[in-house]
């Protein structure tokens, strides 16, 4: 009985595990040539698909690129140029300003009386800003202008005096009251160390 069992069993088992194994056969069975080269075919045709995509995409992108660049290239242009306007335009303004300001300060300077050397460094002082060179060159002038004057007035007021005659017996006429009174301190100290009797009596 029990050796039936087994054989049964045993037959049983071939008859299940044959199934199994033909199975396995035809899976692990070689594609043929015309799947391979199919499905090569496949894989070549969507790689050239996505190539002219992707060329596409390319394409377009320079294109939208280049414009861009050309557009920006042309802004450029136009600023620049305009940028170029304004500064020559500028430069011209500036010129014309400063030669109307040098013939102002030219004219300013000359109804001063300044000439030469002395009115060219104050205009060109005044156009530079230096306001401390300018008042330096005005007061200089002023005070050699008044110098030259007093120094004209005292050489006229000189010639303009009757001799002094210094001394009691000397020939000339004597000097008078008056003319003690406008001696000029220095005379007075030399009519002093001369004659010193007639300073006496002419200062009392």
């Amino acid at each position: 009985m029990a050796e039936e069992v087994t054989k049964v069993t045993a037959a049983d088992s071939t008859d299940v595990e044959t199934p199994d194994v033909e199975a396995k056969e035809t899976d692990t069975k070689a594609p043929n040539v015309e799947d391979v080269m199919a499905e090569l075919a496949q894989l070549k045709a969507d790689l050239a698909r996505n190539k002219n995509a992707l060329d596409k995409a390319l394409r377009e992108k320079g294109e939208i690129t280049k414009k861009l660049r050309e557009k920006q290239t042309a802004e450029e242009a136009e600023a620049e140029a305009k940028a170029e306007a304004e500064a020559a335009r500028a430069e011209k303004e500036a010129e014309m300003a400063k030669t109307i300001a040098t013939y102002e300060a030219k004219s300013m300077f000359a109804e001063m009386g300044l000439a030469g050397k002395d009115l060219d460094t104050a205009v060109q002082a005044k156009i530079d800003g230096d306001e401390k060179t300018v008042y330096s060159v005005i007061v200089k002038y002023f005070e050699n202008k008044y110098e030259s004057a007093l120094k004209t007035k005292e050489s006229e007021w000189l010639g303009s005096r009757p001799q002094v005659n210094v001394g009691v017996g000397e020939s000339g006429t004597a000097l008078t009251k008056e003319q003690f009174d406008n001696l000029s301190y220095k005379e007075k100290v030399e009519l002093y160390n001369k004659d010193i009797d007639t300073y006496k009596r002419l200062s009392e």
